[in-house]
């Protein structure tokens, strides 16, 4: 045997047959001081090469097809076969590194594994390459779950598991992942991909809680569609949350509970948590609503809801028709009973506004406008309002062409602080006078005449302020009476005017209402117990005359002066 010292010692040599090294050691790293075998001309500390005659692959006898080889002869499972790497560092420390082939059975079936020093004598592996091509990295290298690939990390390890990155530049999509479904025979409902995540539950059993995927809806050349699907866990079910993309008729949408489960849909604002929901176990859609729940109760499908600084409302319906006359079905709210089998007075649709009471939580001032059908045909409005917090009275109907109150003799038309301008009419106005509706009929008393024949001196012309205001000289003269002198004229004759219907007097407050988001101000009224009179506003009290009493006042004074002047005149020619 040729020793190690004698080959470092002396020139090359060629060597014929077998050659046993015991103890070699080659210093330096240059070429000169390399070892080559089967080449005579080492690039590296250590060089080996094959024939060039012989055909070696991956498919081959690794015992005769390898250029180097490092034999276990154990026949025990998990024995190793380990190539180790060794440097130094400037403290003198070594580190080590090792690839070692694991026996995992008696059938040939080996492992690859990659380890790193991590002590003095201590080994740590990083990678393993099962028999059967899959790979596995980290901290967990049992590849439990079966990946081809497989990335752990323990411990406070919160480090990124992959990260992919790209100095590219330029446009292009950089860096990219690409999930390519390569079938031969591929069919709609295919799925091209997905995202599956795991977790552990309570009791430590391996849970899929979430998954995403890619779905074929169309393979049609030409014409391809496909859609994503988004499922979390619900009370222990995968359950489909979110659909984007192609429906199997090609139409594109975005689909929430595509399941039709108990899955409510909430989009949130800069200050409101529900400024879209819709509720799936109570189909209740809310906007701006405050709750994500149907509130106070009610079985309402849609609320929309704003807080007082919401000036502009709470819906606006905004169209351009265009100056299009022929078609003036746009910008519409519409009612639409679908009932074929309809009764009369069956609601078909209603508005209704609601406030809260003021003395308290529960509901206040209400109106509202009923339609109401009929089963010939016909439809109806009604029209309701309150007069106090406990009541919600049927003010008027519109039934049609006429316009009547809900109930007989409940409802006024206008009012003192807002009065009608003009009533146009083909007809007068009808009164009732049924004598079975009246008592106390007697004929005036004298005060009462002469009070009548005094007022029927007092009848002048004038001319309104606001006309002679807004017209100049152009205003209209009218007829009339002066209230104040009415008064004074029965209060002369000892009598209460405010005792006869003729007269009244009305009081109220008023005020010009104007800022930044009134485009034309206006004047506002107040009933004098209002609780709501804003400050600044204006104290006024007004006197009118209902013209149809008075003049039946003074025409029953004036017939009974007639009469008493035929009297006298009748016994006057008698004698």
């Amino acid at each position: 045997m040729t020793r190690a010292r004698d080959l470092a010692d002396s020139a090359d040599k060629d060597i014929a047959g077998t050659l046993t090294l015991d103890g070699l050691t080659v210093d330096g790293v240059a070429s000169a001081d390399s070892l080559g075998i089967g080449t005579d001309a080492p690039g590296v500390l250590i060089e080996g090469q094959l024939s060039d005659s012989t055909a070696y692959n991956a498919t081959g006898n690794a015992a005769t097809d390898a250029a180097l080889r490092i034999l276990n002869e154990s026949a025990t499972t998990g024995a190793y076969s380990a190539l180790k790497l060794h440097s130094q560092n400037a403290n003198g420390t070594v580190g080590q590194w090792a690839i070692a082939s694991i026996s995992t059975s008696n059938n040939y079936d080996n492992d690859l594994a990659f380890h790193t020093r991590t002590g003095s004598s201590t080994y740590a592996e990083r990678m393993r390459l099962n028999n059967d091509g899959k790979l596995a990295l980290g901290s967990d290298l049992t590849n439990a779950d079966n990946s081809l690939l497989h990335l752990t990390a323990g411990g406070t390890n919160n480090f990124n598991l992959l990260q992919l990155e790209s100095t590219d530049g330029g446009s292009a999509t950089a860096p990219d992942i690409a999930f390519y479904r390569n079938s031969a025979s591929p069919a709609d409902g295919d799925n091209n991909g997905a995202l599956h995540f795991y977790g552990n539950n309570s009791v430590g059993d391996r849970t899929l809680f979430g998954n995403f995927y890619n779905r074929v809806t169309d393979v049609t050349d030409g014409s391809e569609d496909s859609k994503f699907e988004m499922y979390a866990m619900k009370s222990g079910s995968l359950t489909q949350f979110l659909t984007v993309g192609s429906n199997a008729s090609g139409t594109g949408e975005v689909v929430i509970n595509e399941g039709s489960g108990d899955i409510n849909f909430r989009v949130e604002s800069n200050a409101q948590l529900n400024a879209f929901v819709v509720d799936a176990g109570t189909e209740f859609i809310g906007m701006h609503a405050g709750s994500a729940l149907a509130p106070n109760g009610y079985t309402e499908r849609l609320r929309i809801a704003s807080d007082g600084s919401n000036l502009g409302g709470s819906v606006v319906m905004s169209c351009n028709n265009n100056a299009r006359t022929s078609n003036s079905s746009e910008n519409d709210l519409v009612f639409y009973d679908q009932d074929t089998s309809l009764s009369n007075g069956q609601g078909i649709g209603n508005i209704r506004w609601y406030s809260k009471d003021p003395s308290g939580d529960g509901e206040g001032f209400k109106i509202g406008i009923k339609g109401r059908g009929n089963a010939a045909g016909s439809a109806y409005f009604q029209f309701y309002a309150s007069s106090s917090t406990s009541n919600y009275i049927h003010a008027a109907d519109l039934s049609g062409n006429i316009f009547q109150p809900g109930a007989d003799n409940t409802s006024g038309l206008g009012q003192s602080s807002k009065r009608w301008t003009d009533v146009w009419a083909v007809d007068g106005s009808i009164n009732t006078s049924d004598e079975r509706l009246k008592q106390q009929v007697a004929a005036l008393s004298t005060n009462e005449i002469n009070a009548a024949k005094a007022i029927s001196a007092l009848f002048k012309t004038y001319k309104w302020n606001h006309s002679v205001a807004e017209k100049g000289d152009n205003a209209r003269i009218h007829s009339g009476i002066i209230a104040q002198q009415v008064k004074a004229a029965m209060e002369a004759n000892s009598l209460d005017p405010m005792k006869y219907a003729f007269m009244c007097w009305n009081e109220f407050y008023e005020k010009e209402m104007s800022g930044e988001d009134i485009a034309t101000p206006y004047v506002e009224t107040f009933e004098v117990d209002d609780p709501e009179i804003p400050e600044g506003a204006t104290y006024v009290d007004r006197y009118s005359i209902r013209y149809s009493e008075l003049m039946s006042f003074i025409h029953a004074a004036t017939e009974q002066r007639l009469a008493s002047i035929e009297s006298r005149l009748d016994a006057l020619e008698a004698e």
